[in-house]
């Protein structure tokens, strides 16, 4: 019964959520990410934009992130849950953004020249609008990207918001370099108004290089709508747990 009526609230929160957003758009985004030269992609994910509301579901794995673009004064959150273990936990765009500027103040001070790069990372940047190749150059790391116009700018924002807080997100989690030099990137395809369909990353040193390409499609459909639907009712069925516990249980279950 309880779970009945927290699955009814949310999603009338949810619907609220849709409401509020005049303007927002409907559209999805599938990425492989290929390591070095390796011709079989070491991950895939779906991305499904809905209103101000995402859904990232990555291929392989039972964890699924959601988020909700902050909205006025209310600052924005993920959802993660996990669907082995029945389980949620929610972190919000102020304490990403809290431990984003710790870490970006310690790496500045670190006498490891990539890091303090990393801190403040500066590009030499040039952009072929005919073409869509945008170039980020630097002596440490350097970023190639085939983009292409976004089709509609009322997308513009909420594809930011989401590249934006989910490079921050992952380094949150996932540890591994800071994400201020890809946070460069995602600035850039902003101030050209276009979306990437490849980017490829060099880095300097031992480092191996990566290589991602992005199928973007301008609607969803039906099999995506249900696949939405899905997930919003398994939120209100999971059990809500903290971060630590969370990510405490997932790195059990992958010994």
């Amino acid at each position: 019964m309880l779970s009945t009526i927290f699955r009814l609230v949310l999603l009338a929160f949810v619907g609220l959520t849709f409401a509020a957003s005049a303007g927002a758009e409907e559209f999805r985004i599938e990425t492989r990410v290929f390591a070095g030269d390796a011709s079989e992609p070491a991950s895939e994910s779906v991305t499904l934009f809905q209103e101000d509301v995402v859904y990232d579901f990555l291929t392989g794995s039972s964890q699924v992130a959601i988020f909700r673009r902050p909205l006025g004064d209310a600052p924005g959150r993920f959802i993660l849950l996990d669907r082995e273990r029945e389980i949620r936990t929610e972190i919000t765009t102020d304490r990403i953004a809290t431990v984003m500027g710790k870490l970006r103040d310690w790496a500045s001070k670190q006498d490891d020249a990539y890091l303090k790069f990393a801190a403040d990372p500066r590009f030499e940047e040039t952009f072929n609008e005919a073409t869509g190749e945008l170039l980020l150059e630097s002596p440490l790391q350097s970023y190639r990207l085939t983009t292409s116009p976004i089709e509609k700018s009322s997308a513009q924002t909420q594809l930011q918001d989401f590249l934006n807080w989910y490079t921050q997100l992952n380094a949150l989690i996932h540890g591994g370099p800071p994400p201020f030099p890809r946070l460069a990137v995602n600035a850039a395809l902003a101030r050209h108004a276009a979306v990437p369909l490849e980017v490829q990353l060099t880095t300097s040193g031992d480092t191996q290089n990566l290589r991602s390409e992005h199928l973007i499609a301008w609607r969803i459909s039906k099999q995506d709508r249900e696949r939405i639907d899905q997930t919003v009712n398994e939120m209100s069925d999971y059990e809500q747990v903290s971060n630590a516990e969370f990510h405490k249980a997932d790195k059990t279950a992958a010994k």
